[in-house]
């Protein structure tokens, strides 16, 4: 059974308290620094363990508290390899297998976590939590007690995959297979969009009547924002959007590629995007390509240099040149995307 709690893990009267540290010996910081204060005993046969060389990512270590005491254990979690790194998603995977595993082991019947590598380890708490319920909800006869960032749990259901978030997932797992990355900023998924719409793809709703340092669209970033933990994972919540990563969620990429199959025209569309974008991959080259056709779109009936202006829009917030900026319009006109004069 999972619960959500409020307040301090460390006070919590679990039988099991899980601490998330790194495989090297340090607990520097957060709530890992607290575990060291409180339970000085359990940092030092942590950190011995490490310094064997004895702890890695995908396993536990678990230490017995004094006898009769609460908590009975401290469940060290590695979360990182490397104080300095970055938590991800399958050391939470592997890790919670492992956890069970001695859970059950130990014959453990309560267990307070906190958000596992979503603090300090940067990951989106919306992708870890996925996981955590995965992992733990069927798990008979043992009492799960989850502390959430913000105490604000994920209680809404599931959103349905329709054409036009298909759509959205098909083009953006599109682009990250030609930029080889594994996550994408929302700044770039505004472009995207907004180049897929002058291609004649249009999402229900989704107009771009704003520039936000590119075409942007206040509809697309709340729709974002409701697919968080279904179908996408932000992280950088409330950050600008050239600072906001978003990573797609494998399986529903199946399931969108799976509903589009038959529809022919739609991919074509998102192809002839991607063959326009090839070499603009990346934060600074979709802001231009994309603000040059904005600029292009919105002074079609007026006599203005179209490269001078794209650059004065752009050139404080992103690399660029006059010539780069140039070049741009060049691929606009060479794939027909603006009418020669």
């Amino acid at each position: 059974m999972i619960v959500y709690v409020k307040g301090d893990l460390l006070n919590d009267d679990a039988e099991a308290l899980v601490n998330a540290v790194n495989t090297v010996g340090v607990m520097g910081k957060g709530l890992a620094y607290q575990f060291k204060e409180k339970f000085h005993e359990n940092f030092l046969i942590y950190r011995d363990v490490c310094k064997k060389e004895l702890l890695s990512v995908g396993k536990v270590l678990l230490v017995e508290t004094d006898e009769g005491s609460i908590p009975n254990y401290i469940i060290n979690f590695p979360t990182k390899a490397h104080w300095r790194g970055k938590s991800k998603i399958e050391y939470i995977e592997e890790g919670l297998n492992d956890l069970i595993k001695v859970v059950k082991e130990n014959q453990i019947n309560s267990v307070a976590l906190p958000a596992l590598g979503s603090g300090l380890g940067g990951l989106p708490w919306s992708q870890v939590e996925r996981v955590m319920l995965d992992k733990l909800s069927n798990i008979e006869n043992i009492e799960w007690r989850i502390y959430a960032p913000n105490n604000t749990p994920n209680l809404r259901k599931k959103l349905p995959l329709t054409e036009g978030r298909s759509i959205l997932i098909y083009t953006l797992n599109y682009y990250l297979r030609m930029t080889k990355k594994q996550q994408l900023t929302e700044l770039e998924i505004h472009c995207l969009m907004y180049l897929l719409q002058c291609n004649g793809l249009s999402l229900t709703g989704i107009k771009f009547n704003e520039f936000r340092e590119v075409p942007f669209s206040d509809v697309l970033h709340v729709a974002l924002s409701k697919m968080d933990g279904d179908f996408l994972y932000i992280s950088g919540v409330n950050k600008p959007i050239q600072s906001s990563f978003i990573t797609l969620e494998s399986k529903i990429v199946v399931e969108a590629k799976k509903l589009l199959q038959k529809k022919v025209e739609k991919i074509k569309k998102i192809s002839d995007v991607m063959e326009l974008i090839s070499g603009y991959e990346s934060k600074d080259g979709m802001a231009i390509i994309s603000t040059a056709l904005w600029v292009a779109n919105e002074n079609k009936n007026a006599n203005v240099d179209l490269a001078n202006t794209t650059l004065d829009i752009i050139s404080n917030n992103f690399n660029s040149s006059n010539g780069v900026v140039k070049g741009a319009f060049v691929r606009l006109y060479e794939e027909k995307w603006l009418p020669l004069n």
